[in-house]
């Protein structure tokens, strides 16, 4: 029996915690942030440290409320100097933005504030100062670790997400026990990127 069929005899199409799936199929948890509204001259900006959900933050937000997406990369640093967008719908979203040049950051929080824009931001640092020097209001929402009943909703909608029709099967939907969800949230500690990979491992030793 191949790991298909496996996945399949517990009522999976495939491990939902997988690479491919994650990418296939966003799933948002809602943890209460107002979204952010266009034309308010303010920066929105999601500090949190890696695997906290900035960019699932801002790709949620940015399905409601289209706007040019500027992602600054690690490697190589001189593309951290391309051009970032303007706001002629209103809203911009920045991720990773403490990445960008501070001389670069400032001409551009200058250019969205002139036009009264809103800047969406994903960071790991606080950019209040830059950005109210450059004439921004700012709103920022730091993103703490998932409690126990979030992840809890967290892995219910990652198996409804990739779980086999009803209609097609007879027995439940599959779901860790409670044992299996206190050793994810130990190993975890909350955080939603090794929640993620602690599930995939956890469930591929069940499957095989």
């Amino acid at each position: 029996m191949n790991f298909v069929d496996r996945y399949r005899e517990v009522g999976l199409v495939r491990n939902p915690f997988s690479s491919q799936a994650l990418a296939e199929r966003k799933v948002f948890l809602d943890r209460g942030l107002p979204r952010p509204a266009p034309h308010t001259g303010t920066m929105v900006q999601l500090i949190g440290d890696r695997g906290f959900g900035k960019s699932t933050h801002l790709h949620h937000w940015r399905s409601a409320e289209p706007g040019p997406y500027h992602y600054i990369p690690l490697e190589p640093y001189r593309h951290r100097w391309s051009t970032p967008p303007s706001a002629p719908g209103g809203i911009v979203y920045g991720d990773e933005l403490d990445r960008m040049p501070a001389a670069l950051r400032r001409s551009w929080f200058r250019a969205l504030a002139r036009t009264q824009a809103t800047l969406v931001a994903g960071t790991h640092v606080d950019l209040s100062s830059a950005a109210r020097r450059a004439g921004l209001s700012v709103v920022t929402h730091v993103l703490s670790p998932l409690t126990r009943d979030e992840l809890v909703e967290l892995l219910t909608r990652r198996f409804e997400s990739d779980s086999i029709a009803p209609s097609t099967r007879s027995h439940d939907e599959f779901s860790f026990t409670e044992e299996e969800v206190s050793q994810i949230y130990e190993i975890s500690q909350g955080v939603p990127r090794e929640i993620d990979a602690a599930c995939h491992r956890l469930l591929a030793d069940r499957v095989a």
